[in-house]
């Protein structure tokens, strides 16, 4: 805070030593203001990659850049036809499986020889590795169509179109996580004490008229050496906020 001596050289007249009392109260008055910082910053949030399990022929496409997804919403599903085959074809080797070990039963009843408890284990284990083939081409079916992991918005679908041949490792759909949006602000690090949780936080946007309060979130350096530490806040107020949106952290002295 500035001080009366800070002023004794100034132009008007005043020899040093000497202070005008209107400057000497204005000096008062800002020593008893209490400390208000302000850190610049903006949103930012994850985006998630989200792709097929299997390569194949996509068949549909649900979802466009700007829609709003929920956990489990269908993005876009591959042609199932050869998934489902698949699926009908261990279901029937599991029947014939199991109508056989049912008349092995039928006919030798309790196992009388060690042949026969032997041939009744090896019949149990096709029957047990028939069931776990069903589980799997079931799996493979259900992965046919693309979900959403995240409750977020749509930013792109990587190019999706039907009759469009995609793998694993291609065409993925970009998914803003709502969870992950939070504020950001570069500091210094020696500014890094003034964060602590039992201090208040407010954010100002443009265009909004009130100040939004906020979490402090846990302080994580960063990996690169050479980058300036950031600080995270959790905006608690349910607003839509997106990442790039420019603001202003309000720090109040506790």
């Amino acid at each position: 805070m500035p001080t009366g001596d800070a002023f004794n050289h100034l132009p008007g007249g005043f020899s040093p030593g000497q202070t005008p009392f209107f400057l000497d109260l204005f000096c008062a008055i800002m020593n008893l203001m209490p400390e208000v910082n302000s850190f610049s910053g903006q949103i930012v949030g994850e985006i998630v990659e989200v792709r097929f399990a299997f390569s194949g022929q996509v068949s549909s496409v649900n979802k466009h850049p700007g829609d709003s997804v929920n956990i489990g919403d269908p993005l876009a599903a591959l042609d199932n036809r050869v998934f489902q085959t698949e699926l009908d074809r261990e279901l029937a080797y599991y029947a014939r499986v199991r109508a056989e070990f049912e008349l092995f039963v039928s006919a030798q009843g309790e196992p009388k020889s060690d042949s026969d408890r032997f041939e009744k284990v090896r019949r149990q284990s096709l029957l047990d590795v028939s069931v776990k083939t069903v589980e799997i081409a079931k799996f493979h079916l259900d992965q046919s169509v693309l979900k959403s992991p995240v409750s977020g918005l749509v930013v792109g679908m990587g190019g999706l179109r039907p009759l469009l041949h995609v793998t694993p490792s291609s065409n993925p759909v970009e998914i803003l996580d709502f969870k992950s949006i939070c504020f950001s602000i570069p500091v210094d690090w020696e500014e890094i004490q003034k964060f602590t949780p039992d201090r208040k936080y407010l954010l100002e946007f443009i265009g909004l008229a009130e100040k939004i309060p906020a979490d402090l979130l846990p302080f994580i350096p960063p990996s690169d050496p050479k980058k300036s530490p950031e600080i995270h806040l959790q905006p608690t107020a349910g607003l839509k906020l997106f990442p790039g949106q420019p603001g202003k952290l309000l720090l109040d002295s506790v």
